[in-house]
This record gives structure tokens, C-alpha cells and sequence, in this order.
């Protein structure tokens, strides 16, 4: 099926979603990236700020820097590309791709890059292969970050597919954690994470 197709399939499952749904399906996934033991060791984590029909990690988010981890989110650069900076996520407001991005740049330490990337998408697979809004945001910042952080991406259970068609530039994730399952992609890891 064409990434179209699949993106037109995927939301209208998305928009079927009550925010109840979302709440509980969310509340879920963070249980379950919470169960990845090597992020309790990491110092920093690119996330991304949700759409109201993205698990909502907010939460988790402003935990995890409250303990004091380094969180970065994209943001525009002024070459006009995304790029990952430091945030205290207390405030937000859209970019002209209409996306959320944060306001508040964090006074910490900015030189850390981010050990662990939170991607957002409109379908997996469980190879790690990723559909995402169709401009190539996030393939083109994680292909230009300076070091190769582990990539986790985030969805519902209804994202999840057999098979996502991926193309050269497509860069796959490690790890995809739905509400109900962690799966492990990347060749680096180990059973246990």
C-alpha cells in the first residue's frame, strides 16, 4: 500500500479516538518506556511535542527533567531546519509547519546531545520502519544529529503495521513502544532492556 494510503487509513483510526482513548492508551505507552531500564541511566532525551492525536508524553516528559534530565525538542533553526534544543517544556507555541514547539529554552547545560530520540509517526512496523507526516522532518534532523542516539518510537496499537514500505533515506528506529508491547529493533540490544 502507498505511505498515502496508509496515512489517510491511519487517521481516520486516529480521529475514531476519544480523548479518553488517547489519555489511557498514553498512560500505557509511558508505562511501558518506563520498562526500557537503560533510560533510567541516560542524561538527556529528544522528545517530541504532541498533537492531540499523539501519545500525549508530555508528562513523562516534565518528570523526567524535574529528576534532572536534559530534554531537547525540535525546533526550527534559522537555516529553516529542524533542529534538537534544550527546553524546560513550560511553554509552547506553533511553527509555521503548524507544529508545537517549545519557547522556553532550558538554562542547563546545552553541550549534552541527546543519548535517546522519543519520534513520533503515523505507522511502524515492527522492524522499526517508520511512516512519518510525509516532509521528512525527523529523518532529516536525526540524519544530521552529530552523534546516533538510540531511537524509540512512540505509537498507538492501531499505528502499528506488518509492513511499512521504508525507502533509503527513511531512517528506522531501534526500538517502537505501543500501548500494549515493547519491541526491540535495532541489532545493538540485547533481550534485555
Amino acid at each position: 500500500m502507498p505511505k498515502q494510503d496508509i496515512r489517510a487509513n491511519i487517521k481516520t483510526q486516529l480521529l475514531a479516538l476519544s480523548k479518553v482513548d488517547i489519555a489511557s492508551k498514553s498512560l500505557g505507552i509511558i508505562e511501558n518506556l518506563n520498562s526500557v531500564s537503560f533510560l533510567t541511566h541516560c542524561q538527556s532525551v529528544g522528545i517530541f511535542i504532541p498533537t492531540p492525536k499523539e501519545p500525549q508524553i508530555l508528562p513523562w516528559a516534565l518528570a523526567a527533567y524535574q529528576s534532572g534530565m536534559h530534554i531537547y525538542a525540535p525546533k526550527i533553526g534559522k537555516d529553516g531546519q529542524y533542529e534538537f534544543q534544550p527546553t524546560s517544556l513550560e511553554s509552547f507555541e506553533k511553527n509555521p509547519d503548524n507544529i508545537l514547539e517549545s519557547t522556553t529554552p532550558s538554562k542547563r547545560d546545552s553541550n549534552i546531545l541527546p543519548e535517546v530520540i522519543l519520534v513520533p509517526g503515523q505507522a511502524f512496523d515492527r522492524m522499526g520502519h517508520r511512516i512519518g507526516r510525509g516532509k521528512g522532518h525527523y529523518d532529516m534532523l536525526l540524519k544530521h544529529l552529530p552523534n546516533t542516539p538510540i531511537k524509540i518510537g512512540l505509537c498507538f496499537s492501531e499505528q502499528l503495521l506488518n509492513h511499512v514500505p521504508s525507502e533509503n533515506h527513511d531512517i528506522p528506529m531501534d526500538i517502537v513502544i505501543t500501548e500494549k508491547q515493547t519491541y526491540l529493533t535495532g541489532s545493538f540490544f540485547d533481550s534485555s532492556i
